[in-house]
């Protein structure tokens, strides 16, 4: 098994210290570690430079771990490694998709998660937006794109107290599109606001925090449990049976649910992740755990 992380800024043959004891572990674990250049891949789409410090294999599995790619730079780095340097991602372009853009992963778990609409960018004029956050009625809704939501700008860019109020709608779409600019993925994504049990509130963002969990499985199988927010509970709630066994229906071999309790004492699914750009949020344990998971995947 080979692990890939992103190359330090200044040091493009080293490992981004971000990424440091992951790559120590993975040594640690018997695997084998190389760097990518991402900044090509980013900039100009350029695969074969980002990949140019990795060793050749022959036909060998590897983990990406690093920052979030759009979907289709993924795809282009997976083709690359195939291709070029004779390595196999353990998540193929479709099962990167299916962990990481909200519409594939709402089809398999409606029910079981905030109820939720969406549009695809090119399709998102003021009135279409509009008639797409009123399907969810008068209530509260929050606004993302397909991967990632602007929480941390929770007033501005992501909660609308009335997903029927057209001014408060395009104001927060405005706000959301002007913050995620080119970083903007897929389209746009109202999902229905849940009441959830609160911690507190984020103390950057004024965000509400609420009991959170966030589960990685692999090869089908929950390899660990870690806290979603730092700092957040001594003893990490138990996440229904039943809710872990959602983790059967997403078509990918590493990935992520985050879990988060209401206020009626009841769980939903808040989103899934590629396992490959999921933070372990500062946990050893957990870390170990999903690395010791991966090593020994067949």
């Amino acid at each position: 098994m080979r692990f890939l992380y992103p190359a330090h800024p200044l040091s493009p043959r080293e490992v981004d210290p971000d990424f440091e004891a992951e790559a120590d572990l993975a040594r640690a674990l018997g695997a084998d570690v190389s760097v990518l250049h991402l900044e090509p891949l980013l900039e100009d789409g350029d695969a074969r430079r980002a990949v140019r410090f990795v060793e050749a294999a022959d036909d060998e599995r590897a983990v990406y771990r690093g920052w979030i790619l759009p979907a289709h730079l993924y795809q282009r780095l997976y083709e690359t490694l195939a291709e070029w340097k004779g390595l196999a991602l353990v998540s193929d372009p479709d099962a990167y998709r299916a962990a990481q853009h909200l519409p594939q992963a709402y089809a398999r778990l409606e029910g079981h998660t905030p109820e939720t609409v969406w549009l695809r960018a090119e399709d998102a004029t003021p009135e279409r937006v509009v008639e797409a956050a009123a399907q969810l009625g008068d209530g509260p809704a929050l606004l993302k794109d397909f991967v990632k939501s602007e929480k941390h700008a929770w007033e501005e860019a992501c909660f609308i107290p009335s997903a029927t109020d057209r001014a408060a709608v395009l104001r927060v779409a405005d706000a959301f599109r002007a913050r995620r600019g080119s970083a903007l993925e897929g389209g746009l994504v109202f999902r229905r606001f849940v009441p959830l049990r609160r911690t507190g509130v984020h103390a950057r963002s004024g965000m509400p925090v609420a009991v959170e969990v966030r589960c990685f499985f692999v090869a089908g199988a929950l390899a660990a449990r870690i806290r979603y927010w730092e700092g957040q509970m001594d003893d990490l709630p138990d996440v229904p049976e039943a809710m872990l066994a959602l983790g059967g229906r997403i078509d990918s071999p590493f990935f992520t649910m985050d879990f988060a309790q209401r206020e009626d004492g009841t769980w939903t699914v808040i989103e899934t992740g590629d396992g490959q750009v999921s933070g372990f949020q500062d946990s050893a344990e957990g870390m170990r755990a999903v690395y010791t998971a991966l090593v020994a995947m067949r």
